[in-house]
Order: C-alpha cells, then structure tokens, then sequence
C-alpha cells in the first residue's frame, strides 16, 4: 500500500456533473483512498474540480496523456499542480 493512503480503493467518479461527483466523494471519503477522475469530467470542469477533490483525498487523474515528450511533461506538471495525486501516462509516446 502507498505510503499516507488509507486504503487501496479509489473510486471512479464516472458521472456527467459536478455537483454529483462531489455528492459522491463526499459520502465514501471515510471509507476509500482517494477518487479517480477521467476526460468526462477533466474536459467538463477543469483542474478546479481536481482541487476540490484534492481537498478530500488522494486524486487520480486517469486523462490517459499520450503525445510527445515536452507535451505530456507540461500536461503533468499541470495535473500535479492542481492537486493530483496520480496520472496515467503511456511510456510509449517517448523517452525524451
């Protein structure tokens, strides 16, 4: 298990809304390590929503980045900064 998660269960918030996301989140806090967040709600409303979920737990960013090296550097930077925990990344796209 990593190191400050209290448990190894992250739930997905695969919804359309916001405000749902959140009404999730916050009833399972007590329960789970953290909340993943993919495109469907990233796109939708931005890193703000990642910060405020960052204030409950852990948050993994599943965007799935893939380009090239310096663009997917600055697109983590960016997810890291608004309080992300995890992020997929595919190896694939470089070694740069």
């Amino acid at each position: 298990m990593f190191r400050g998660i209290k448990s190894p269960i992250f739930v997905a918030l695969d919804v359309d809304d916001e405000i749902r996301a959140m009404e999730i989140a916050e009833q399972v806090e007590p329960y789970v390590g953290g909340f993943k967040v993919g495109p469907r709600l990233c796109l939708k409303y931005g890193s703000a929503l990642v910060s405020r979920l960052a204030t409950l737990g852990h948050v993994f960013v599943d965007n799935k980045y893939f380009d090239i090296p310096n663009t997917m550097e600055h697109a983590i930077r960016a997810t890291f900064d608004s309080g992300a925990t995890f992020a997929t990344v595919h190896a694939q796209a470089g070694s740069e």
